[in-house]
């Protein structure tokens, strides 16, 4: 059931942000919002990683 729920969310979310990255991409070529959110979410589980 929860599993299904965060499904619900994450499908339209990954859409959103394909979406984003796509008109980021067009404004800035070589620009990605996916990879600035993983390098943002990789720094940030090295430094509460320790």
């Amino acid at each position: 059931m929860t599993l299904a729920i965060w499904l619900a969310f994450l499908c339209p979310a990954a859409q959103v942000l394909r979406l984003l990255d796509q008109v980021a991409a067009a404004i800035h070529p070589g620009f990605s919002v996916v990879e600035s959110l993983h390098g943002l979410l990789s720094l940030t589980v090295s430094a509460v990683g320790g």
